[in-house]
């Protein structure tokens, strides 16, 4: 499943003004069980979450046949502009995939590791690390002058006011949206507590901070 574009953007020529970009996060508590939920690798129904979490970020059942036929191209053939090696499964929506029912069972997007290997990611979490990295390095590329990290407890509690401010201040815009106010109906997720514990085990905790999460948020 792929979240975000990752490999692209960098090499693109055709912008003339640089832009900031964002993006929300939610905790990885929540993110990892809202992936559980939705079932992304929905063909495995009896996937407990430890199992979930820790088998490699992949397509199980391999490349679909129909996906052979991009095998020996060059450059960016697969969808959203991903090299063969970097995308399974490469097409958008592979026909030998039409009937499979739940979250996005019909047209799955793993994205394999940045390095070239056309290897997969050991794990969501290994992936959700790597994600963060990508998004905070694109500060670096000369068309982007901010990268804003946008948490979404924070809109959640405190809504979308001190957005428009980081975005006016990173653009020199003025907003012309009101703010949304804060959410505090809004019922937090409760979570098993061995998920909660093993997470807090295996988390890689210094990239979460990076985004401004700690070990102790759950």
């Amino acid at each position: 499943m792929a979240v975000s574009l990752y490999y692209n953007g960098k090499e693109r020529a055709d912008i003339r003004e640089k832009c900031v970009t964002n993006r929300q996060y939610d905790n990885s508590f929540d993110y990892t069980s809202i992936s559980v939920l939705l079932k992304p690798l929905c063909y495995i129904d009896s996937l407990l979450f430890r199992d979930f979490v820790t088998i490699p970020w992949t397509f199980l059942p391999g490349r679909p046949p129909s996906d052979l036929a991009f095998a020996n191209m060059t450059g960016p053939v697969c969808h959203e502009n991903f090299l063969y090696r970097d995308m399974i499964v490469c097409q958008r929506k592979a026909p030998e995939l039409a009937n499979i029912r739940g979250y996005s069972g019909h047209k799955p997007q793993y994205e394999m590791r940045h390095d070239g290997s056309g290897e997969p990611y050991s794990s969501i979490l290994e992936l959700r690390k790597a994600k963060i990295h990508n998004f905070l390095g694109v500060k670096s590329w000369p068309w982007v002058s901010d990268v804003l990290v946008i948490r979404y407890e924070d809109l959640i509690t405190e809504g979308t006011a001190f957005l428009l401010e980081e975005l006016e201040r990173a653009t020199g815009i003025e907003a012309a949206c009101e703010p949304q106010p804060p959410q505090p109906e809004r019922v937090k997720r409760e979570m098993n507590q061995d998920f909660v514990r093993y997470l807090r085990d295996h988390i890689d905790w210094k990239a979460e901070s990076l985004i401004g999460y700690k070990k102790d948020y759950v």
